[in-house]
């Protein structure tokens, strides 16, 4: 889970918010700056919360990897608990003293918009971003733009996940996301 926490931490970084796309600097400066309003005297309940809908793409081949919607939900609320800091205490104690003091509500939530369910006959996938195309026996992107694409599926080559590193340049759509 912490592994997926931190590409999505890393996506964020590069996500568009309201159908305007921020870039990185923008991105960046933002977070800095929410930072900085989270360590101001000001109450956190002023600021308004993003709200992140996320598409999932459920590729499997056997039943087994056919996640349900209460692992997913239950990941979910994972991510939820951690951006909006409802673990503070875990945080703290898990948290290298240098960054602990930089810990805050990032007042983000994320929420299930659609999970979609692909069978497949491929029996893994490879960083190729094969897995984001139907004609290659994934699922395809749905609204990068407004809307943040998850794919599950069998990885080859000891891979966890990947996502694209903000900044980054590219034209590919298919690239805003988490796999």
């Amino acid at each position: 889970m912490q592994r997926i926490f931190i590409l999505v931490l890393f996506f964020l970084l590069s996500i568009n918010f309201f159908g305007q796309s921020i870039g990185y600097d923008s991105a960046v400066k933002n977070i800095n700056n929410s930072v900085l309003l989270a360590r101001t005297i000001q109450p956190i309940n002023q600021y308004f919360i993003i709200k992140i809908p996320i598409v999932f793409h459920i590729v499997y081949k056997t039943d087994e990897q056919n996640i349900s919607i209460e692992k997913i939900q239950e990941q979910i609320d994972i991510l939820n608990t951690a951006f909006r800091m409802k673990n503070k205490d875990e945080i703290i104690n898990n948290t290298y003293d240098y960054f602990s003091c930089l810990a805050c509500d990032m007042k983000l939530e994320f929420i299930i918009d659609t999970i979609i369910r692909v069978k497949t006959s491929v029996s893994g996938f490879y960083i190729s971003d094969d897995v984001k195309y139907s004609s290659m026996g994934g699922s395809n992107v749905i609204d990068p733009d407004n809307k943040l694409n998850i794919w599950t599926c069998n990885l080859q080559d000891g891979l966890y996940g990947y996502a694209q590193f903000p900044g980054e340049k590219t034209n590919m759509t298919d690239r805003k996301s988490v796999v």
